[in-house]
């Protein structure tokens, strides 16, 4: 029906590593437009290797890795130095922060390299939502690239932040958490 509730869903919050959902989407809008080859190789860069979530910090500066495969483990694993890689690979925070204002992500904002851990990059509840309803209309994705979206976020190592119930009774569940402490 197009009917929603929100509950202070325009509310700015920490964004934890739910900060990798739109990354993802501009990764693969990227794909799309042919900016980027999702089989190219992205070498890891020492200024890149981030703590926390994620093992590709315990390979060495230098370690090759495909573009599709950054973006994979930002999400699957929510390993942070892929995600500082992506971010390099599509032109920075500045560039991301346009292109997410550009999508109607009013809060969605990157301030600091992964892992935030002082929660200064934001968004809201709206606008993640507003990001799934983007890969889910497809609108900007050709449907390869749709799917292959989905098929990482139903990927997501980690479902324990989940509410209980859905994927136990066999329900295909996409999802990005994120924990930074101070938020959940």
């Amino acid at each position: 029906t197009g009917n929603y509730v929100s509950v202070e869903g325009s509310e700015t919050v920490a964004a934890a590593s739910t900060i990798k959902l739109p990354i993802l989407l501009a990764f693969f809008e990227e794909v799309d437009a042919g900016r980027i080859d999702p089989n190219q190789t992205l070498a890891l860069a020492q200024p890149d290797i981030a703590e926390g979530s994620g093992d590709m910090q315990l390979s060495p500066p230098g370690t090759q890795f495909t573009a599709l495969e950054v973006a994979s483990q930002m999400i699957i694993n929510s390993d942070n130095t892929a995600t500082n890689m992506m971010i390099g690979l599509l032109g920075g925070k500045e560039i991301l922060n346009n292109w997410f204002q550009t999508q109607g992500l009013e809060k969605t904002i990157i301030n600091a390299p992964l892992p935030d851990l002082d929660g200064t990059n934001t968004t809201s509840s709206k606008d993640l939502v507003h990001t799934m309803l983007l890969i889910s209309q497809g609108e900007g994705l050709e449907m390869r690239s749709r799917d292959r979206i989905l098929n990482i976020l139903n990927r997501t190592y980690n479902k324990s932040l989940l509410a209980a119930g859905p994927q136990e009774q066999g329900a295909l569940t996409y999802n990005k958490t994120g924990d930074i402490g101070s938020v959940l």
